[in-house]
């Protein structure tokens, strides 16, 4: 028995019509995802060049960051040497005023001119008082006195009651009653001067032995002049008595040495260079010589130089983020145990010190100077990293 279906006309009209539509949305699905799969591309190929360029820009800036070390290891180098050639030429031009004694010269030269002073002084006398008589002898001529004051007379055009006036009066006598005047006034300001010091010395002298006396040491003054003649004594005779020259050289030398330890630019140039000749601990004696509190000596305290190479994760766990910052993304984490290579070192904020790996990439922290922390130590023998 056959089954029989009719259709009229406009169900088959409605029907190849909705085809139809179908079909055209198929065909604008196909030309949308056709125009996708080029963008999707484009996409990609922009991606790659992204890629490429960061590749780039990463090795530009691994390759200044090293420049910039080797730049900076330079300079320190050269302000070492410099300062030590500096502090090596101060302590030469310190050595060389030493040893001229500048601090003996007054010393030195009473000595060598002491001598000389009386017959100095008589000479002076003698010039003085025989100029005094030579004046006094000059003023006495009357022909002298009077072509003189003729002389003025003619060049002042003065007249003829002016010229009896200074006739009557004697310049030249005068002249050698003013310069007795003046070389008096000199010799009794020279005599005050001498009592005056004279007096210093003593009102010192007794200061000198009151302060003794009220710290309970008992000085006699008999011992105190006994001493003071034993220092001129040997005042006079150091430059004969090769004892004493002895002795004084000796405490030259000794004077010499405290100098020279205790002059604060040659300290000051030798604490640099103790501090440049340490370059594992730089850090820490610049710190100190500064007076700045100072990390500890562990492996926080190393240089960004001591990490490069393979080490090993010490801690429970790492993070690896994907710049050198505690807030950048992390991409994975590291447990202890696991082997890494870093290659590159670098020391950031606070004491931090951060370490860019290989495999996996990314940056770890590898040690905080503040807190002590430690995140990995260095292998000791040829290893290799852990996949």
């Amino acid at each position: 028995m056959g089954v029989s279906h009719s259709m009229d006309r406009e169900q088959v009209d409605e029907v190849l019509t909705q085809f139809e539509a179908t079909t055209a949305s198929i065909k604008g699905i196909e030309s949308k995802m056709s125009k996708v799969n080029h963008y999707m591309e484009a996409v990609q190929a922009q991606r790659r060049n992204l890629s490429a360029h960061a590749e780039v820009t990463s090795n530009l800036i691994d390759g200044l960051g090293a420049s910039i070390a080797d730049q900076s290891e330079a300079i320190f180098d050269y302000f070492t040497s410099s300062f030590d050639y500096f502090a090596g030429l101060v302590e030469t031009l310190e050595t060389s005023l030493f040893n001229l004694k500048l601090q003996d010269a007054p010393r030195q030269m009473q000595q060598e001119f002491g001598p000389l002073l009386m017959p100095a002084v008589v000479l002076m006398v003698i010039i003085t008082g025989s100029n005094c008589y030579f004046g006094f002898l000059l003023a006495s001529d009357d022909q002298l006195s009077a072509e003189l004051i003729a002389g003025v007379g003619q060049s002042t055009g003065n007249s003829t009651a002016d010229s009896t006036a200074l006739s009557e009066m004697n310049i030249l006598n005068l002249f050698a009653i003013g310069h007795v005047v003046l070389i008096g006034l000199a010799v009794v300001y020279i005599v005050i001067d001498l009592l005056r010091r004279r007096v210093q010395r003593q009102r010192r002298k007794r200061n000198r032995r009151g302060r003794r006396r009220s710290t309970g040491s008992i000085v006699l003054g008999s011992d105190s002049d006994e001493d003071e003649l034993a220092e001129k004594d040997e005042a006079g005779a150091g430059a004969h008595s090769p004892s004493l020259r002895a002795q004084r050289n000796l405490t030259d030398a000794s004077a010499k040495t405290e100098s020279t330890i205790r002059t604060p630019v040659s300290q000051m140039l030798r604490r640099l260079q103790q501090v440049a000749t340490k370059p594992i601990h730089s850090e820490v004696q610049i710190k100190k010589f500064f007076s700045l509190s100072a990390p500890d000596k562990s492996q926080s305290g190393r240089t960004s130089q001591d990490w490069l190479g393979e080490c090993r994760i010490c801690v429970h766990h790492v993070d690896v983020h994907v710049a050198a910052t505690a807030t950048s993304q992390v991409l994975q984490t590291l447990h202890a145990g696991k082997n890494v290579h870093v290659v590159q070192a670098i020391r950031g904020g606070r004491g931090k010190v951060w370490g860019r790996l290989t495999k996996p990439p990314g940056w770890i922290l590898l040690a905080d100077s503040t807190t002590g922390y430690a995140a990995a130590s260095k292998v000791s023998g040829p290893a290799h990293s852990s996949s």
